[in-house]
């Protein structure tokens, strides 16, 4: 059989490396640019669900992320939801272009002492969270600092939004630097890249 022949669904595709940049080769919305979850599924089934639809899924074809990631082996990746203090979450890698984004999301705490939680977000669902949690509602997206020959322990993936709003609160004394919270931590070995990494 030629592999080569083969589309990116058949199901000995799972078996195959796969790249990040592979991405752009996977069906998708022309109107959202958001690649299919059922084709994603198929050829990355050891993926938790909350990495495929909040990085591969839904930036997966976005030139940043593409600079970021593109040579990262992706189908070698292993997925751990582990817990970390705070204070080493926000000492993670943040990519140069999502900084500005980042630092204005940690100035939405600086309402808290008159607005509470509500001065994080404007959904309900997440303000509940927060009150009632001290965390996020869903974990952010985090890669070891040596999948990207990075000397940080922890590389910021997906959840600026989340992570800022964490620094802004560690910052203005609202939640403890020992504080844990969840994340998805990618790592492996032999997921290194293939050639030279993004910026």
């Amino acid at each position: 059989m030629n592999i080569n022949n083969l589309a990116w669904s058949d199901p000995v595709f799972p078996y195959l490396k796969m790249k990040f940049s592979d991405l752009l080769n996977q069906p998708y919305c022309a109107r959202t640019d958001i690649i299919e979850l059922e084709s994603l599924r198929s050829i990355l089934p050891d993926t938790p669900e909350d990495v495929i639809k909040q990085v591969y899924s839904d930036h997966g074809r976005k030139l940043e992320f593409q600079e970021q990631f593109k040579n990262i082996e992706i189908s070698e990746i292993e997925w751990e939801l582990a817990s970390f203090a705070a204070e080493k979450i926000v000492s993670s890698n943040i990519y140069n272009q999502f900084s500005n984004w980042f630092n204005n999301v940690k100035k939405r705490t600086e309402n808290f002492q008159k607005d509470g939680w509500e001065c994080i977000d404007t959904r309900a669902t997440v303000i509940n969270h927060w009150t009632n949690n001290g965390t996020w509602l869903k974990p952010p997206i985090f890669f070891v600092g040596e999948l990207l020959d990075l000397t940080s322990e922890l590389s910021l993936v997906e959840g600026h939004t989340r992570v800022g709003l964490l620094k802004g609160l560690l910052e203005h004394h609202v939640l403890s630097p020992e504080s844990l919270h969840q994340i998805w931590l990618g790592s492996k070995e032999n997921a290194e890249q293939s050639g030279p990494a993004g910026d």
